[in-house]
């Protein structure tokens, strides 16, 4: 004896068996949740290499600065000195 399911029957056993453990749907929910968790992992990961290299470039920036205020003081007095050596005696 063969018992026709029906249409609802039909349906529930194809969301049964995408559902399953082994099912489409569930393996894709697997992997994809997996795939989410590498790259929140690889955003944290870029968002420290983001942040070390801006520091880097705050310090060198820090550095420069520092040398160039250094050689414009440098620049000011040897101005001066060579504008007093050119000066025109009376």
């Amino acid at each position: 004896m063969t018992i026709d399911q029906g249409l609802g029957g039909v349906l529930q056993a194809i969301t049964d068996a995408l559902t399953s453990k082994t099912g489409s749907i569930t393996v894709l929910q697997a992997t994809l949740k997996t795939q989410s968790s590498t790259l929140a992992d690889q955003m944290t990961a870029a968002d420290a290499k983001l942040t070390v290299y801006h520091d880097r470039l705050v310090s060198q920036f820090a550095t420069m600065n520092t040398r160039v205020s250094a050689i414009k003081a440098t620049q000011s007095y040897l101005t001066q000195q060579v504008d007093l050596w050119t000066k025109p005696t009376n």
